[in-house]
């Protein structure tokens, strides 16, 4: 990648995305010191402080020459990750995704100290995947969890897909706002302004979507180029002479030129 895109990606991926995550909550992910630890028993609930033991069990194993370096780093090779994390001021939910798995396996690892116990050991096992079915298919119903569903942004972007051949997306002005606000603060870095406030729109339409941050861009993009634009109900005064393609609840595209 250096090779390819020199000191651009150097820049954007060791400082931008790495560096200053740790030294600046950067594109209003904010939150509290310990937000990825606090994550756990929302996760886990009371099980997770079961993972400090399973922990101590792995490192002493090691320091008693139980377990060998490979054992060791395959037990807890998700955990400078998560050490990682708690260096950093930028919070996202969704960075915590890995090590969950890393903290469900320390939870039920105090399980094998019963290894050489025959049948307590079966017992335990046995136990501990009854709480989980309970847990998760009788009190919380995983299969009833409500994840997502197709809302108006897709379903604009969807119907740009084969119209437009360029689409521009004119942020509603609370996202404008907060883009200047974090601008003014130095919390933007480089892709910040690739993703709007609706990034699924770029997967959905299946080629670049340009979000623009400006009134001044969006009047000037109106007047002189091909394409479509989404706008909000607060800017379609902008949009009196073009023609509208479709309207999706709030959301309206419009036919440029």
């Amino acid at each position: 990648m250096t090779i390819n895109f020199g000191s651009q990606f150097l820049y954007q991926h060791f400082y931008e995305s790495h560096l200053k995550r740790v030294t600046a909550s950067i594109e209003s992910h904010f939150g509290q010191r310990t937000f990825y630890i606090d994550l756990l028993p929302t996760q886990f609930g009371a099980y997770s402080y079961l993972s400090i033991v399973g922990l101590i069990m792995i490192l002493t194993y090691f320091y008693l020459k139980k377990n060998n370096e490979e054992k060791t780093l395959r037990s807890l090779f998700i955990i400078p990750w998560f050490a990682f994390l708690n260096l950093t001021k930028t919070k996202i939910f969704w960075y915590a995704h890995p090590y969950i798995p890393q903290f469900a396996f320390l939870i039920v690892y105090p399980i094998t100290i019963l290894r050489k116990v025959g049948l307590f050991y079966y017992l335990a096992i046995i136990t501990t995947l009854f709480f989980i079915l309970q847990q998760n298919f009788v009190k919380n119903t995983v299969l009833d969890d409500f994840y997502s569903s197709n809302e108006a942004h897709h379903d604009v972007a969807i119907y740009a897909r084969n119209k437009c051949e360029k689409l521009f997306v004119l942020v509603p002005p609370d996202a404008r706002t907060a883009h200047q606000t974090l601008k003014s603060m130095n919390l933007l870095i480089s892709t910040s302004h690739l993703w709007g406030n609706h990034p699924s729109m770029v997967y959905y339409y299946e080629k670049s979507v340009r979000f623009v941050y400006y009134l001044e861009d969006a009047q000037n993009i109106i007047v002189k180029e091909q394409g479509c634009m989404v706008a909000f109900p607060e800017d379609l005064n902008l949009f009196s002479d073009k023609i509208e393609l479709i309207s999706q609840k709030h959301l309206k595209l419009f036919k440029l030129n």
